[in-house]
């Protein structure tokens, strides 16, 4: 999931920013999705992390990273999980980003993922630029205060965004059901589980039984034991008739 999401955001990001084709295509435009139907919009402004520069290239660093982190650790084999899990974030920010104005919410997507590892990973000791060390739990606020300090004291609502998301999800997903009398009311959905799970080995049925009991997995039946003896023995007697002629003495020999 992590290789195929990186892939898609740099197509859209790099893409969009190299004149490939326009970057206004990508964003939040809400009169567009509305009026026009171009829902793409809500798709690829997830996938789109910003202008070119030092910090999409630390974004982009962090996204790797911790969807990596995520995916061989939180949902270590359970695709279908993660995939669940940038949906709910996804449908969660998105009215967000509808109130808030913002025009694309890839840095939201990023941010999301950092709330879930810092809950699931609270006393793990983190750095941001190798220069201060904290817990793990305040990663998310430490990299929000950060941005701040580089746009001159601009609130990063998208980063803002996606910690809502992220913590909306870890709530509904660890803490709720947690409670007395309560359960988990986000599980993945069977037909998400179904698509990606792993194709069963071959049935039994499949098999096809050969003569003499000899068993095939490829639809051609193997030689039952003994094959080559029984062939012999039946040319033998189309041959001789048959009978059994006995040894023979070899021509001018003594009797």
């Amino acid at each position: 999931v992590t290789r195929n999401l990186v892939a898609a955001s740099a197509v859209v990001t790099l893409g969009s920013q190299l004149g490939l084709f326009p970057v206004h295509s990508v964003l939040l435009l809400w009169p567009k999705i509305f009026g026009q139907l171009q829902i793409w919009r809500l798709v690829f402004s997830f996938l789109f992390m910003g202008p070119l520069g030092f910090h999409l290239i630390f974004m982009a660093a962090i996204f790797y990273r911790h969807s990596k982190m995520l995916e061989q650790g939180e949902f270590l084999s359970n695709a279908a999980d993660y995939v669940w899990f940038l949906l709910i974030v996804t449908m969660v920010a998105l009215p967000l980003a509808f109130f808030l104005k913002l025009l694309y919410m890839g840095p939201a997507l990023v941010f999301a993922m950092l709330q879930l590892w810092s809950r699931r990973n609270a006393n793990q000791m983190v750095s941001i630029y190798g220069l201060i060390t904290f817990p793990a739990l305040y990663y998310p606020y430490a990299l929000l205060a950060v941005n701040m300090v580089l746009t001159g004291g601009a609130i990063d609502w998208i980063g803002l965004s996606g910690i809502v998301a992220g913590h909306v999800y870890y709530f509904l997903d660890t803490v709720y059901p947690a409670m007395p009398g309560k359960r988990r009311v986000i599980s993945t959905p069977l037909a998400l589980t179904n698509m990606f799970r792993p194709a069963p080995p071959p049935s039994e049925a499949a098999r096809r039984v050969g003569p003499g009991g000899a068993v095939s997995a490829g639809g051609a039946s193997a030689p039952a034991p003994g094959f080559g003896l029984n062939l012999g023995s039946n040319i033998r007697q189309r041959v001789t008739g048959g009978h059994s002629w006995g040894s023979g003495q070899r021509l001018g020999g003594s009797d």
